[in-house]
Order: C-alpha cells, then structure tokens, then sequence
C-alpha cells in the first residue's frame, strides 16, 4: 500500500497516521540512508516525494496495474510525476558507474516504453 500519500479514502499509510510517523521517525532514528519506498494496488502509476518532517526527500514509485486501466484517481499532494492510468509496471535502475550514483525511478507502459521517470542521486537519500 501506499506510504507517502495522503489520500484516507482507499488502503493506505494515511490512514494510520501515528504508525507512518513512527516508520519516518524510525527512518530518522536509524539512520537509514538510502530508503525508496515501492507500491501498487491502487490501479494507477505515479511517483510521489515528502520532505516534511522526514531526514531526507522520502520517495515513492508506485506501479499498477498490468492488467487493467483505472477508473479513478485519488488525490495526492506528494504526487511529483503522474499519475498515469494506463496498463504499466514499475523499474528500478541505479548506476552505480557514477561518482555519485544515480537512482532512476520509472514507469512504463506495457509495450515497455517510460512513461514516467525521475532521477535522483544517491547522495539526496541521506541525512543532512
């Protein structure tokens, strides 16, 4: 389910407020570098970002569905790209040949065409 938007009308983390802020407060706490969240089963496709409150620019690729067109779309205000609500799958790719590596979230379309893409640098993903 989804973690960074702020939509409570379907399943997801805005539903369960406290327990999303202790998972940022966790992220923070720990240390952890690095954190991308992944989703779907919300049958549309988008990438969402949250800097409040949180150590670093938290991102989120969310993929879905395969299968199937969405009928609606949910509003969210830490969408940065989308949504897009054809059939897609979600990627991941990081090059790690850089000096400062870079993380590429994507969307694409069946045929595997990007639709959707945002590039970050490793070296955003920690604290600062």
């Amino acid at each position: 389910i989804q973690v960074l938007s702020d939509f409570t009308g379907r399943e997801g983390w805005a539903n369960m407020p406290q327990e999303r802020e202790r998972l940022i407060a966790l992220i923070r706490r720990t240390g952890a570098t690095g954190v991308v969240f992944v989703s779907g089963d919300v049958h549309l496709a988008s990438i969402s970002k949250r800097t409040k409150g949180a150590p670093y620019p938290l991102w989120e690729l969310t993929a879905s569905a395969l299968n199937q067109r969405s009928r609606s779309i949910s509003p969210n205000r830490n969408r940065v790209a989308g949504p897009y609500t054809e059939p897609n799958f979600g990627m991941i790719e990081v090059d790690w040949d850089r000096a400062d590596p870079e993380v590429s979230l994507k969307i694409q379309d069946v045929a595997g065409k990007p639709v959707i893409e945002r590039r970050i640098r490793l070296s955003t993903l920690v604290s600062g």
